[in-house]
């Protein structure tokens, strides 16, 4: 299956085209608190890819892009470009969650992925992962409290994620033991989304129109009912 996979969820913006087992990815990382840059980069780095797999758009299976939860302005980004090329070359796309794309780095065991979102909380979900198999969502994402979350994690588990970077001491705090292993500077990247997609399958895909944002933040989700093209900040 041939995947072309956007990611522009949190400070990384990443772009990664899937074929069988090849994977050529385009990868950026913006300052914290600058999503909105991916703007100017992700459809040049559309194009940088497809050069250099020698495929065209057309030609290719679907579109994957991660739905979030991240950045508000960065998700909503990566969804409408998804949406864009995807209707244009008549393809369908497939979503993944933010937190099943971090989780999907690790080769295998219980990976606690933890994302940054502001407010002083933590974006996080529970995830297994077995070797060559798609990540086994344990827990629903939630939004918390970095020192709150209440998932009960095995000590040999992973923690990665910008969550983990700035409040990993109290998310160890909470969780209450400190055997975890704590990887630092892990962005979610368009080829382990790109690898998700694949593992999900075109059964998971769905119209470009039928795309949707994965919000766990209720402030968020009212404020998109709202107003829901309109630019939020």
């Amino acid at each position: 299956m041939k995947i072309l996979a956007i990611d522009t969820s949190t400070e990384a913006c990443s772009v990664a085209i899937l074929t069988g087992q090849e994977i050529i990815q385009k990868y950026d990382l913006q300052p914290t608190g600058q999503p909105a840059a991916h703007s100017r980069l992700v459809l040049q780095m559309v194009e940088d890819v497809l050069q250099k797999s020698s495929f065209s758009l057309g030609s290719l299976d679907a579109i994957a892009v991660n739905t979030g939860p991240g950045s508000f302005t960065g998700v909503r980004i990566g969804l409408g470009v998804a949406q864009g090329l995807a209707y244009g070359a008549d393809l369908l796309v497939i979503g993944v969650c933010s937190l099943a794309v971090l989780a999907a780095s690790i080769d295998s065991g219980v990976v606690l992925p933890a994302i940054d979102a502001r407010m002083k909380q933590v974006y996080c979900g529970l995830y297994e992962v077995a070797k060559s198999s798609k990540p086994i969502q344990l827990h629903n994402p939630m939004v918390v409290d970095p020192g709150s979350i209440p998932f009960p994690v095995n000590k040999s588990a992973c923690g990665l994620g910008s969550g983990w970077d700035v409040y990993g001491d109290a998310i160890i705090a909470g969780i209450g033991h400190s055997e975890i292993n704590r990887l630092s500077e892990r962005y979610p990247e368009a080829k382990y989304l790109a690898k998700v997609a694949q593992q999900s399958g075109l059964e998971s895909a769905v119209a470009p129109t039928q795309l949707q944002a994965t919000y766990v933040r209720n402030d968020i989700v009212e404020s998109q009912k709202r107003f829901p093209y309109g630019k939020i900040q």
